[in-house]
């Protein structure tokens, strides 16, 4: 279910003791204030334009709620965190999960690097490449939203998993287009005004074969479904990709590697962050490793 919206009441109360402390610090003098109500005046709700104090432009503009929707139509609101900062949980953080449960051979995955010594046949290893040994192609890091303005050049900014010494995913053949259902975030301040959001949806090239072997990944990334931001307020959205692995067997290797997004919403007086981190494969399943504040 969704959320209650706060009572009708309770807002009123809380405006109206916010604007009778807001009014002693009122000075029409003021140039900043000047200079905002000449630029975003008409843009500003009655309340705030009648009792138009620096006190209040701050409560407005400030980022309180943050309501996050992941690929599951529900949406979840939750306080905003006051410092976070959005890191990335690396993968040895992780253990198994549950991958395990969704691939065979999962006791195997944490041993990427090497070739399991002499007990595997290398019977598929064509032209010094081994289908088992993921690496990551594409970009590590890219700019998505600068500014509020879409700066994302999808036919380069993009990360895949695929062989080592696959020198491009033109080695690999068979790919199919795959798209998540939609991701959000979305910033309202204390009166319910969304102030920043940003949409998505995760978007990849999956299944991949190298001579018939393996499921790979091209092509990935975060597509760009809304930008919004009210006012003075301004998104920044960086795209990552890290961690290439092998998530399936050496004789039927699965090569996934981690997706980010990191959504800046950059406010007159605020300056907030959220993240989301996937791990996706090659066989086109995904898990969500982190997606809001908390």
């Amino acid at each position: 279910s969704m959320y209650r919206a706060p009572s009708l009441f309770g807002l009123t109360v809380a405006l109206t003791l916010l604007l009778t402390e807001g009014k002693k610090h009122h000075s029409k003098q003021d140039p900043q204030i000047e200079a905002f109500l000449k630029e975003y005046g008409d843009g500003l709700p009655v309340w705030l334009r009648n009792n138009f104090t620096m006190h209040n432009l701050e409560y407005f503009l400030t980022p309180a709620f943050l309501e996050v929707i992941k690929g599951d139509g529900v949406v979840q609101r939750r306080p905003v965190v006051p410092g976070y900062q959005f890191k990335p949980i690396t993968a040895h953080h992780r253990h198994h999960r549950h991958h395990g449960k969704r691939h065979q051979g999962h006791h195997k995955r944490h041993h990427h690097g090497h070739h399991h010594g002499a007990h595997h046949k290398h019977g598929q290893q064509v032209e010094g490449i081994d289908p088992s040994i993921i690496v990551q192609i594409g970009k590590i890091i890219w700019n998505i939203i600068n500014n509020n303005t879409p700066t994302v050049d999808y036919s380069i900014d993009w990360t895949g998993a695929v062989p080592e010494n696959a020198t491009s995913w033109i080695d690999l053949e068979n790919f199919k287009n795959w798209q998540s259902d939609l991701f959000s975030f979305k910033f309202k301040n204390g009166v319910g005004t969304t102030l920043t959001q940003f949409d998505w949806v995760w978007s990849c090239q999956y299944g991949g074969d190298y001579q018939g072997v393996g499921h790979y990944l091209t092509n990935c990334g975060a597509t760009i479904k809304k930008i919004y931001a009210v006012l003075s307020e301004h998104v920044n959205v960086t795209g990552k990709g890290s961690a290439p692995f092998n998530y399936g067997t050496h004789d039927d290797p699965i090569g996934g590697l981690d997706l980010q997004v990191i959504m800046e919403s950059n406010g007159k007086f605020k300056k907030t962050v959220v993240g989301c981190q996937i791990t996706m494969m090659g066989n086109s399943t995904f898990d969500i490793v982190q997606c809001d504040q908390h």
